[in-house]
């Protein structure tokens, strides 16, 4: 695969060969706007999205190929399956990802693929009803070397960033490996994440520090941005708690909770039952 870390002039060691769980010590920091717990994370940590029936987080890598949970309350992380395996020792990776929580299928986008040797762009769909041996039902190569990161749905499309093109993109994806470009918009973009309850995409900066809240109906219209204070990956996610988002540090190597900014009106959050007020 191409890493996202060669598009940044980043070199990685190789990683080491992780099984079974593995505890991460956290650091509190002051409850407020900003990073309000970071966790050590496995080796690049990419996208995040959340599983509400398990109560963890299945977050894509580009280590080595592997996919992870993380358990919210402590930042632990066990190491789930590889792709590679499934694709037959093909040099894949991932780097978003995204959990269609009604049929527990996993979506992953792949930056590049391993260039078009057996993949581009492309992303993996799995049923993870045995999240440590998931089926692959079907996939999806886009033929491009645009550099794929984030993933996230928004009915009837999902919505994927492009960080060499700088592009979002919505596609429909068929069954047999077919898809449609339904539209595209230009700019820069890391990870993202839709959220139903306000009807809108967090996005940012690949490798950024900068969260960008964009309109559910229209992504070219910015409604607000905020600075968490940190470096920000291919991870944007609510866990569960709608006051917080999740967010990798591609090359600090952790896993970040920090505060959603970004409330238009004290409501209730009905999604999720919690409730945010703004001062």
């Amino acid at each position: 695969m191409l890493a996202l870390a060669l598009a940044v002039s980043v070199l990685f060691g190789v990683s080491a060969d992780f099984s079974g769980e593995i505890t991460a010590h956290y650091e509190s920091i002051l409850e407020g706007d900003g990073v309000v717990l970071t966790y050590p994370s496995m080796t690049s940590p990419m996208g995040l999205d959340y599983d509400p029936a398990n109560g963890w987080l299945w977050q894509a890598t580009e280590d080595a190929g592997w996919v992870y949970t993380v358990d919210p309350s402590d930042g632990t992380y066990t190491q789930r399956f590889n792709i590679s395996t499934i694709f037959m020792g093909a040099d894949l990776k991932s780097n978003g990802a995204h959990l269609d929580d009604a049929e527990n299928d996993l979506y992953l986008s792949d930056y590049n693929g391993d260039g078009g040797v057996t993949m581009s762009d492309a992303i993996y769909c799995l049923d993870v009803d045995d999240p440590d041996s998931p089926i692959l039902l079907n996939y999806w190569d886009f033929g491009t070397t645009d550099g794929i990161l984030g993933i996230t749905y928004k009915a009837p499309y999902f919505y994927c960033t492009f960080y060499g093109a700088g592009q979002l993109r919505s596609y429909t994806l068929s069954a047999g490996g077919a898809y449609t470009l339904e539209n595209s918009w230009s700019g820069s973009y890391g990870g993202i994440w839709y959220d139903a309850a306000w009807n809108v995409f967090y996005t940012h900066d690949a490798l950024g520090t900068t969260v960008r809240v964009l309109d559910g109906d229209d992504p070219s219209v910015l409604l607000d941005s905020f600075v968490p204070g940190c470096a920000l990956s291919c991870a944007m996610s609510d866990a569960a708690d709608a006051e917080y988002l999740w967010t990798s540090e591609f090359s600090g190597t952790t896993n970040n909770k920090i505060d959603d900014e970004y409330i238009p009106v004290p409501l209730v959050r009905s999604t999720w039952g919690s409730i945010k007020t703004v001062f």
